[in-house]
């Protein structure tokens, strides 16, 4: 699977996003490829462990929805009872 270059290059991603790593990358010295990918692979590191963090707290407002549903359908039902 290629892992680059699967996007079109556009003036808006290289302006708004490319553009600030370019020059936050010249000003840290980073030049080589190994310096670039170790920085890509902690932002990586990073990127996992937020989607994790997400998809938990998906999950979790998932069941309370849930849980929601099962107390209010009593509820709901002997409201229209009475």
């Amino acid at each position: 699977m290629k892992l680059y270059k699967q996007h079109e290059q556009t003036n808006d991603l290289v302006n708004d996003f490319a553009f600030p790593h370019l020059m936050a990358m010249t000003k840290e010295r980073l030049h080589s490829k190994a310096e670039i990918a170790e920085e890509l692979g902690y932002r990586d590191m990073q990127i996992k462990v937020l989607r994790e963090q997400l998809a938990k707290v998906t999950s979790e407002r998932d069941t309370y929805k849930l849980a929601l549903v099962e107390i209010e359908s009593p509820i709901k039902n002997y409201a229209t009872k009475s």
